[in-house]
């Protein structure tokens, strides 16, 4: 009995350790971390996500993620410097790589649309675009209400007889 426990400890000891994964809060930060970013902030959103705050000494970094699931909801590069209107800089485009295009379309340089809209999730070929250009009917105008005519008023409630009593 006591090599079966010994056995069945030795067993489930690795899962368990495999089974304590990291937070995803710790993998964010430490992910942030190796991007050479120094975490400045970190507190909760009403909604209950996490919110960091987070400067390489050119960039400062907004994430806010889910803290159960780690999907980054959102993640806002701006750049520390501002120029020369005292507006600091919004990057589109994250230099790690991001998150996915965002734009949807493709133009070209003279500046004509190729028409194509990839990730809209919307099929043009299914819309009735079509349309008559003659004018609708005039409509007929709506019948007059007459007025109600007024309550009367209740007339009062009689009072009851009393019961008789029973012989």
């Amino acid at each position: 009995m006591r090599n079966v426990l010994t056995a069945l400890f030795l067993t489930c000891t690795p899962a368990t350790l495999l089974a304590q994964e990291q937070s995803p809060q710790s993998l964010i930060v430490q992910q942030l971390n190796k991007q050479g970013f120094e975490i400045e902030r970190l507190s909760r959103t009403l909604l209950g996500r996490v919110r960091v705050v987070s400067n390489n000494g050119k960039l400062e970094r907004e994430t806010v993620f889910n803290p159960r699931t780690g999907h980054v909801l959102r993640d806002i590069w701006r750049v520390v410097s501002s120029d020369d209107d005292g507006n600091s800089i919004v990057l589109i485009s994250p230099p790690s790589g991001g998150s996915g295009n965002q734009n949807s379309g493709s133009g070209s340089e003279d500046g004509e649309d190729s028409g194509e809209d990839y990730g809209s999730g919307y099929d043009d070929d299914e819309y009735d675009d079509s349309y008559d250009d003659e004018p609708d009917e005039p409509d007929e105008p709506d019948e007059s209400d007459e007025p109600d005519e007024p309550d009367e008023p209740d007339e009062p409630d009689e009072p009851d007889e009393p019961d008789e009593p029973d012989d």
